[in-house]
């Protein structure tokens, strides 16, 4: 439940705080997803070698490199912190929004 100002019918600080600082680091989860998918892009081996690990396909518009588990548990994590960060801080923002203006 947000509580509210009395003059001004926003959503109490903490919920608005908390909204900006998920947004945030998702923001910046899925930056530094989108960087790392491309450094990959460019310094990983085009030719798979299953005795190093390198043997999961990163596909880029065509141009395919190949990482270890290691890396591409790396990339999706960051990728889908950062997503469901931004998607939490969305929903909890409207929700609260939502509350004010039924007068909960």
């Amino acid at each position: 439940m947000a509580r509210t100002t009395a003059l001004t019918r926003e959503p109490a600080r903490p919920v608005v705080w908390f909204v900006r600082v998920a947004a945030g680091v998702g923001f910046l989860a899925w930056f530094f997803y989108l960087a790392l998918w491309t450094g990959y892009d460019y310094t990983r081996p085009t030719v798979m070698q299953p005795s190093l690990g390198r043997q999961y396909a990163l596909e880029t518009h065509g141009h395919t490199v190949y990482l270890t588990h290691h890396e591409v548990f790396t990339l999706h994590t960051l990728g889908e912190v950062g997503m469901g960060l931004m998607i939490v801080a969305a929903v909890v923002g409207l929700i609260s929004k939502r509350r004010l203006r039924s007068g909960d």
